[in-house]
């Protein structure tokens, strides 16, 4: 499947390996929506810019620091962004890509990314900020769909010692904020920030944790759908 988030990281990794900007320092996700816009004239949704830049966190490429009176700030390390790219010798991977294609094609890629939603997993990528604080009409089916299948993650939960033992402390509070989430959907109206901050959360840290288990797909599944509703 293909990784969007790797395609935004890549995309801004492409501008350190071609020379056009030593990308080294601390950036707020508002500058690196300011820099991809310069160099590809592609408006970056700073909601996509976060979680992307936490994937490039988990890659060693940049640190993350957070403060209670300014934004979110990622370090950024030029000299991480190149190896990133020279390094990189998997066909799929978008490091290769742009280092055999070129920072056209990487333009291309982010076109098809943010404006035709055309990767595969773009749905999956959580927003890392609260929805908008709007109200919306969930139907009887796909609400009860929800439930049924947010049962499954529970239940999976509370049955398995395997899915227990590798959640240890976190697997009450897991299934106590799925069980919040479920009463939220009893109605037939919802606050979608309610619901973000309630279920996405648990449910991303599920899809991440178990990623080959039948209750990664399952929250995984759930993720998307969530994000539906945004």
């Amino acid at each position: 499947m293909i990784n969007a988030k790797e395609y935004i990281v890549a995309a801004i990794a492409a501008i350190a390996y071609n020379q056009q900007r030593i990308m080294d320092g601390a950036f707020t996700a508002d500058q690196l929506q300011d820099v991809l816009i310069s160099f590809y004239g592609i408006d970056v949704p700073i909601t996509l810019i976060e979680p992307c830049m936490d994937y490039a966190v988990s890659l060693d490429l940049a640190s993350r620091f957070d403060d209670p009176f300014t934004p979110p700030h990622f370090m950024i390390t030029h000299g991480a962004l190149l190896d990133a790219v020279q390094k990189s010798n998997n066909s799929d991977s978008a490091f290769t890509k742009v280092k055999m294609l070129g920072q056209g094609w990487m333009g291309l890629a982010l076109d098809g990314l943010v404006n035709k939603q055309s990767l595969e997993d773009i749905a999956s990528i959580e927003t890392g900020i609260p929805a908008s604080d709007r109200i919306v009409s969930i139907g009887d089916n796909q609400r009860a769909k929800f439930v049924e299948q947010l049962n499954e993650v529970t239940k999976a939960i509370v049955q398995s010692n395997s899915v227990r033992d590798e959640l240890g402390d976190d697997a009450d509070r897991i299934v106590a904020e799925i069980n919040a989430g479920k009463q939220l959907l009893s109605v037939a109206k919802a606050r979608i920030s309610a619901l973000v901050a309630v279920l996405l959360k648990p449910l991303r840290y599920l899809a991440e944790r178990f990623t080959d288990g039948a209750i990664g797909a399952l929250a995984t599944a759930l993720v998307v759908e969530l994000l539906k509703l945004i």
